[in-house]
């Protein structure tokens, strides 16, 4: 059994896929995000606290988290200072 697995990168143009990997454009917009500081186990428990702000604040998930990875793995080789950037798109509404 396979595993789905996205990575974006920053790039200057779109570029032709090949040999199952898809190219595709990120959509801008709106997003919640907040900064976790620790190992990427941790994560877990970021999403269900995010999602709790985002629906008292009145709004509305609008697609799947994103996680951007911000250390540098080079200079930062202690888990405990990771850090990675949780977005997660969202629209201002009522959910139905």
């Amino acid at each position: 059994m396979g595993t789905d697995l996205e990575v974006g990168l920053p790039i200057q143009r779109p570029v032709e896929g090949e040999r199952g990997i898809v190219s595709t454009l990120l959509p801008g917009g709106t997003v919640a995000s907040v900064v976790h500081v620790g190992p990427y186990h941790e994560l877990e428990i970021i999403y269900p606290a995010l999602e709790v702000w985002i629906e008292k604040h009145g709004y509305v998930i609008t697609g799947p988290p994103r996680n951007v990875i911000l250390t540098n793995h080079a200079l930062v080789t202690d888990p405990a200072g990771y850090q990675t950037e949780v977005l997660w798109p969202i629209i201002k509404g009522e959910a139905g």
